[in-house]
């Protein structure tokens, strides 16, 4: 027998779940899988070692539930789909990683490590969600978006350099745990291509 919470909640799940209206998807806690950049290593490095002191994921995105954009309104939290953890924790490997197979860095290592360094990279992402609006021939859209900055200090704190990478995949296979992994690193890829 069905108690009347469980039926209230099985009535709100159409109503509640955005723009993923198509069907109702399993719920799902995901970290980010580190996507290996696509990029080829440029031919000598522009910098030399570098510390990642820090990934800053601009609010509203910095929160477990995933945000989508829809058409009806600005964002919605997709109750279904989160994240495992806060997206600026989730990111700190995988954006070293990215950094490191971009060849522009000597090496990267975290921030944590002892290594003497000659920069310091700070990321900071302005964008990080679902976009559920509709296309312009009025087709539904499910793309995962990103959006990087990164600016590489010197040791003197002085910026040498600094560049902004944007990048759109479509996720409407509904694994936004691959999507959402690949759009940070080819957003990370197109920022750093600037370098």
């Amino acid at each position: 027998m069905i108690d009347m919470k469980s039926l209230f909640a099985l009535l709100l799940v159409p109503v509640c779940a955005g723009c993923l209206t198509a069907h109702v998807p399993a719920v799902s806690d995901w970290g980010v899988v580190p996507v290996v950049s696509d990029r080829s290593p440029s031919p000598a490095p522009a910098f030399g070692v570098a510390r990642l002191s820090q990934v800053v994921v601009c609010s509203p995105y910095d929160a477990r539930p995933m945000l989508a954009g829809r058409s009806d309104g600005p964002f919605a939290s997709d109750a279904y789909n989160q994240f495992v953890a806060v997206p600026s924790r989730l990111l700190k490997e995988p954006a070293r990683a990215a950094l490191e197979s971009s060849g522009r860095f000597a090496a990267v290592v975290g921030p944590t490590s002892a290594a003497s360094v000659t920069h310091v990279v700070e990321l900071t992402v302005t964008d990080l969600r679902l976009d559920c609006t509709a296309a312009e021939d009025g087709s539904e859209r499910r793309e995962a978006v990103a959006a990087v900055s990164v600016i590489v200090l010197d040791m003197n704190r002085r910026i040498v350099g600094s560049a902004r990478g944007v990048a759109r995949v479509d996720a409407r296979s509904g694994d936004y745990g691959s999507a959402f992994s690949a759009v940070f690193t080819k957003a990370l890829d197109n920022a750093m291509a600037e370098f």
